[in-house]
């Protein structure tokens, strides 16, 4: 989500307020991009590493025709290709379960970290743009931990306190003399 200064001038922020926010959503954004460019230079190495182990596994299999050496080699480095490959399919899968999970927790926590090590990944699947088995988690940890939640940021109207009950000057100035009376003449002792 791009934050836009229009949208905090909107909600009456000064300057120097907006100044502030930007600047650490900013650091914010800066953190998130440098994870992504790690996942995607790790992503990009283990499929260089995959290319070169094909071409070692198709030059191997043209010099191993008729040596037995050769074809014992080839069944090993195949069997190691094949876990080298899985390994690397659930790692892959697994920085992308995790991005989807962070992605959509964003601006919704305090904390996404914190936030996932409390639920229960194996119950949760990635379905192209879709996190599956997510909402109900959350949900269920919002009742129980809503500290970990950053509260609704829709615009509230603002509370205006009013000093009413047995204690309050006003209250009871106005219950004795019935009189429509302001704070400032009960202090001025111009309501009794």
């Amino acid at each position: 989500m791009k934050m836009k200064r229009e949208y905090l001038k909107g909600l009456g922020l000064e300057a120097e307020t907006i100044d502030k926010i930007m600047s650490e959503h900013g650091k914010t954004v800066a953190a998130k991009d440098a994870k992504i460019e790690l996942m995607e230079s790790e992503k990009a190495e283990l499929a260089e590493n995959l290319k070169q182990r094909d071409a070692d596994l198709k030059d191997l299999t043209k010099k191993a025709a008729g040596n037995e050496d050769l074809k014992k080699q080839l069944d090993e480095m195949t069997s190691n290709y094949k876990t080298a490959k899985e390994e690397a399919d659930a790692r892959v899968a697994e920085i992308q379960k995790s991005s989807a999970i962070k992605l959509a927790l964003a601006n919704k926590v305090h904390d996404v970290d914190i936030v996932t090590s409390q639920l229960n990944l194996d119950k949760i699947t990635v379905d192209g743009d879709e996190v599956k088995g997510l909402d109900e988690q959350v949900t269920a940890l919002q009742e129980s931990k809503g500290f970990l939640f950053v509260e609704s940021t829709e615009p509230q109207e603002p509370n205006t306190p009013s000093i009413t009950g047995p204690g309050a000057p006003l209250a009871a100035a106005n219950k004795d003399s019935g009189a429509d009376l302001d704070f400032g003449s009960v202090l001025l002792g111009k309501g009794e």
